[in-house]
């Protein structure tokens, strides 16, 4: 729409006579638009879920403590802890997504009040808000780009969405933590918070790659190691970076090759 337009307003005038007009007029200029919104605000509520459940595993692409893996928790807090805290973390997608997934429900409140109508001769003169316009024609041009951003990278690609223990331990069930004492409640007790604090006084790092399990076969998954195997390069668990392809006919072609990074421990 021109300047013009939205200063004056416009006519709209029906192609033919018609019963419905008033009807066709709701349907192109509120209920059309407040679809297409709610598609998008739907897409911001999957990438919010999706990268809060899987930033802990992500942020195990290389060795990693405690508070930075098994212990973040991005579910449980509400969206504006949430928000912050990912943004002290630059954990930037969490940020992102979940602020725009808790601000989705405005877009299509501010459309009932961008067009108003008044009868005319030939039709409707249409009246724009042009606040509201503008603001909604932003608030798309930003979800047209989120949009880029909402594939995930490598790094989140585990095969499975983390949003219970039950998903988590498929990742680990066969790995060295089950053994940990860190991760016993030794004493009924116990809470939360002394849980925690064995956990942090450990002081192991998390890995997500394809780990060395207790039955001596490698699975998918996330391991715990220590400092000392770090630094001499000897680590349970080989880093695994998916790769990225198209399948044409059946046959892929590679944009970016698989690659996994063994260490000198086998």
């Amino acid at each position: 729409m021109s300047r013009g337009i939205i200063q004056d307003g416009f006519t709209f005038t029906p192609p033919a006579p018609m019963a419905g007009i008033a009807l066709v007029r709701e349907i192109l200029f509120a209920f059309l638009p407040s679809v297409l919104f709610s598609l998008f605000s739907m897409e911001m509520y999957a990438s919010s879920y999706f990268y809060r459940c899987l930033q802990p595993i992500a942020s195990m692409e290389t060795p990693v403590p405690a508070e930075e893996s098994v212990l973040l928790d991005y579910i449980g807090p509400n969206a504006a802890s949430v928000t912050l805290t990912a943004t002290l973390n630059k954990h930037w997608r969490v940020a992102w997504f979940t602020l725009l997934a808790t601000l989705s429900s405005l877009p299509p409140i501010l459309i009932a009040g961008t067009f108003t109508a008044k009868e005319a001769p030939g039709g409707w003169h249409m009246t724009v808000a042009p606040a509201s316009f503008y603001t909604l024609f932003a608030v798309l041009v930003v979800y047209c780009i989120s949009l880029v951003f909402s594939r995930p990278p490598p790094e989140y690609r585990t095969l499975i969405i983390i949003p219970t223990l039950a998903e988590l331990l498929t990742l680990c069930y066969d790995s060295h933590i089950m053994n940990s004492n860190e991760f016993y409640a030794q004493d009924p007790s116990d809470r939360e918070i002394h849980l925690v604090s064995k956990v942090h006084l450990a002081k192991r790092k998390y890995h997500f790659g394809l780990y060395l399990g207790r039955d001596g076969r490698r699975h998918l998954g996330f391991d715990a190691t220590s400092e000392k195997a770090i630094e001499n390069g000897v680590s349970p668990v080989y880093g695994i970076r998916p790769g990225r392809a198209i399948y044409l006919s059946g046959k892929p072609i590679w944009f970016r090759y698989p690659n996994v990074s063994y260490s000198d421990g086998e």
